[in-house]
């Protein structure tokens, strides 16, 4: 097995992802040689700036990966496909396929170590759940998307007993600069004067900065032998209503809000209604509402971090509030 030492050779995929962005932008900076690969060719000139090799291709072709993983070391596997509404097929070509053919590459290229970044979207079921921990039960999934990743997990855990090491991280709703999901949604709500609540925008969540994230990363780099084989779950350790962050949010864009208390059961129906209507008339673009969007802002989910905090030594560096500050003041701006 090669040694544990500091790595020299990373692979990041998904590199043109937000949190694969962020964190070729950090990786950059240290004694490390970096290739990213993503399927993005305008984000050539981004990478160009950080001097890191950029490959652009498919991660479910086979031969491919087996190129840019050769003489790689620790292979940092961030791509995913995360919409929460489409076809079955995009999520098995890109979650499942594609994290296998970066199993197989890793024990023919004798990769020492590959951290997968899975989510914690595994654990919704639609009821309400605090301080859930790693260990505890996988529901049936209520998306592709959540399908996807715990199958793709899965195939991480076939390498327990191959020289191959391996952590999974868990992160949960990353935010940062580069966000084009989690964050925009919201705003552009927002910007329209108003933002909807169900439950009185009481639901207990978490939210993750990115920087955070990619902090946990580092620490599964070089982590111990203790850490190997074990799920993690990040978050910034701050859980908050719904609303509480949505007053940050306003607060920090100096926006004017009206907020409209909408009933969860009757917006979940109609949720279900729009889902069954797009798929009878196979329309593929994301519907305005679905089900699981209510959900996650209704129900409270929160996870449990001891494990990370005791194993990997994981405490978030950079608070919510600071996160949020930096993300909305940001956006599109070089460091």
């Amino acid at each position: 097995m090669k040694s544990s030492s500091t790595p020299k050779n990373i692979l990041i995929t998904g590199a043109t992802g937000s949190l694969g962005m962020r964190l070729t932008e950090v990786l950059s900076k240290e004694d490390i040689k970096l290739i990213a690969t993503g399927r993005n060719p305008t984000k050539k000139t981004f990478f160009e700036k950080l001097n890191v090799e950029y490959f652009i291709g498919d991660l479910s072709d086979g031969d491919f990966v087996k190129e840019i993983t050769k003489d790689v070391e620790i292979v940092i596997h961030c791509a995913a496909f995360t919409s929460p509404f489409a076809d079955w097929d995009l999520f098995e070509k890109s979650n499942i396929v594609s994290t296998q053919n970066i199993v197989n590459s890793c024990q023919l290229n004798e990769v020492r170590r590959l951290i997968h970044i899975s989510t914690p979207s595994i654990y919704y079921d639609g009821k309400a759940k605090t301080n859930i921990k790693e260990g505890d039960s996988i529901p049936r999934a209520r998306s592709f998307y959540a399908k996807s990743k715990w199958e793709a997990e899965k195939i991480v855990q076939t390498l327990e007993n191959s020289a191959v090491e391996f952590i999974i991280l868990r992160p949960r709703a990353i935010f940062g600069r580069y966000d084009s999901v989690l964050l925009p949604r919201m705003l552009k709500i927002m910007e329209k004067g108003f933002f909807p609540l169900f439950n009185n925008g009481q639901a207990l969540m978490d939210l993750t900065y990115v920087d955070n994230v990619v902090h946990a990363i580092k620490l599964s780099i070089n982590a111990g032998s203790s850490c190997l084989g074990l799920a993690f779950n990040i978050t910034n350790d701050e859980p908050k209503k719904l609303k509480e962050i949505t007053d940050m949010i306003i607060k920090i864009r100096k926006i004017e809000v009206v907020y409209r208390k909408l009933p969860f059961m009757l917006m979940y129906s109609f949720a279900a209604i729009i889902e069954v209507t797009y798929k009878i008339l196979y329309i593929k673009k994301e519907p305005p509402l679905s089900r699981y969007g209510v959900g996650v802002m209704a129900i409270d989910q929160t996870l449990n971090i001891e494990r990370a905090k005791n194993l990997l030594s994981y405490e978030p560096v950079v608070s919510l509030e600071d996160g949020l500050r930096y993300t909305l003041n940001n956006w599109g701006k070089d460091d």
